[in-house]
This record gives C-alpha cells, sequence and structure tokens, in this order.
C-alpha cells in the first residue's frame, strides 16, 4: 500500500471511483432512452459545475437548460436540426449578454458546451454500432488520460502549460500521443470495429492530442476561476466536468468523422 506522501496515494480512490463511473456508463449507453436521461444530466450537472466557474447562479438555469435540451430532442431529432435549434438559443444567450448585465458571458459559453458539445455522444449512439463507437471514443480518450497521467508522475519534469495547467508534463503528453495508437488499435480489435489497424491508429493519436487540449480548456476555466475542481461529485476525480474534459473536442470530431 503506498504511503500518504507517495505521489501515486491518490490511485486507489482513482480506481475505485472509476469502478462506480464504468457502471453508471454502462446503463447509460444499454438503450437510447437512457442515453438521453444520461446526457441531461450531464446537463444539469454541467450547468451547476460551469455556473462556479463562471461565478453566475445556477439555480434556475440547470433547471432549464436540461428541460430544454429535452424539448430540442424530441422536436429536432436529426442532428442537423437540433445543432440549429442549439446554436439559435446559443446565439441568443450570446446577445443578451452583451445587452443585459445580468446575463454574464459565461452563460452562453456554457450553453455552447452543454448544448451543442457533449450531445454529440447522444448522436453517436444512434448510429449503426452506435454503442460500439461510444465505447470506443469514452474508453480511449479516458484511458489516455491515465497514460498521459501515470507516464506524467513517472517521467514528467518539465510542465508543458504551467501558468495554465501545472500538473501537465511534456512527458505526460508526448506518453499519451505515442501508446494511444496502440491503444486504440487494440480496443478496436477488440470490439471488432469496421476500420484498418492504420487508421485505428492515427484515430488514437487525434483522440489523445485533442483530449489533451480539452483537459487543458477547461484548466484555464478552473485556473480564471481560483479553484481546482469543477465540483466535489467524483472521489479522487473532482466534478463531472474534471472527468469529461478530454471528450469536449473529441466527441464533437470524431463524430463527425463517423458520419463522413
Amino acid at each position: 500500500m503506498p504511503m500518504p506522501n507517495s505521489k501515486y496515494a491518490d490511485v486507489p480512490l482513482r480506481i475505485r471511483s472509476w469502478g462506480v463511473m464504468i457502471c453508471i456508463f454502462a446503463v447509460a449507453i444499454s438503450h437510447p432512452y437512457t442515453m438521453y436521461l444520461f446526457c441531461l444530466w450531464m446537463s444539469f450537472q454541467g450547468m451547476t459545475e460551469l455556473g462556479r466557474l463562471f461565478r453566475y447562479e445556477t439555480t434556475y438555469w440547470r433547471i432549464a437548460v436540461p428541460l430544454l435540451q429535452g424539448i430540442l430532442l424530441i422536436s429536432c431529432p436529426a442532428y442537423p436540426d437540433y445543432m440549429i435549434g442549439a446554436g439559435i438559443f446559443v446565439c441568443i444567450g450570446l446577445i443578451l449578454s452583451c445587452f443585459l448585465r445580468q446575463i454574464p458571458l459565461g452563460l452562453p459559453i456554457s450553453l455552447l458546451i452543454v448544448l451543442v458539445a457533449y450531445p454529440h455522444l447522444i448522436f453517436l449512439r444512434m448510429e449503426p454500432q452506435g454503442v460500439l463507437w461510444v465505447i470506443f471514443l469514452v474508453v480511449v480518450t479516458e484511458l489516455n488520460d491515465i497514460l498521459q497521467y501515470l507516464t506524467g508522475k513517472a517521467f514528467g519534469k518539465r510542465k508543458i502549460l504551467p501558468k495554465i495547467s501545472p500538473n501537465k508534463t511534456i512527458a505526460g503528453f508526448l506518453g499519451g500521443l505515442l501508446l494511444s495508437p496502440i491503444l486504440s488499435m487494440a480496443i478496436g480489435s477488440l470490439l471488432d470495429l469496421p476500420i484498418s489497424l492504420l487508421s485505428l491508429g492515427l484515430i488514437g493519436f487525434f483522440l489523445s492530442f485533442w483530449g489533451f487540449w480539452g483537459d487543458v480548456t477547461f484548466s484555464y476555466l478552473k485556473r480564471r476561476a481560483g479553484v481546482k475542481d469543477t465540483s466535489t461529485l467524483i472521489p479522487g476525480h473532482g466534478g463531472l466536468l474534471d472527468r469529461i474534459d478530454s471528450l469536449l473536442f473529441n466527441c464533437i470530431w470524431f463524430y463527425l468523422w463517423i458520419l463522413r
């Protein structure tokens, strides 16, 4: 058992939390309706945590935005229609924030994240073999986080963005870029995805690259807000957005790649 001051002391707690998260994820992707409910909960929790980062009152927004998203998903089930509807509400939020002091600029940014970015997971689930694609995307992205974390802990000394994310190291970043393609090929083969090993390797590389920048984006927002984590929801990990930050860009480009 690692000593309290060991740099790996938090690993057991993080692993236990991973077990709970895997169970919740398995239920979420088991049926389209549970995927809808899961994403609506993500919007509720996301707005709660984003309100902390952007310092706006979330009492009403964390209820109103998931309800709005549910209405959009029911009335605009097709991807282009949903994105047009979501984009309209983001633009309305931006216009209101420009003219009303009561509406902070952080609100339309929050709407962009919860109404536009993460709902790509819902539409990915709807595609042929959607469950497998969602599993592949989430597993490779999250394991890339672990690879970057472990290689950074083991070999990292030089910080890559010390003013934004002090814990990120060049070794961790490169470790993810080098190991995630191998991981991607292994998981893609295990899931029997209809794609070549070369393509799987390239996808793994880009999932690692864009996953890093999704993580950095939220690190910047947290540093700007003066907080370590977006919340204390997940022991050893922080908030929901701390855990899915790497999916911010990955879920968008990966879904669009599937549509190609």
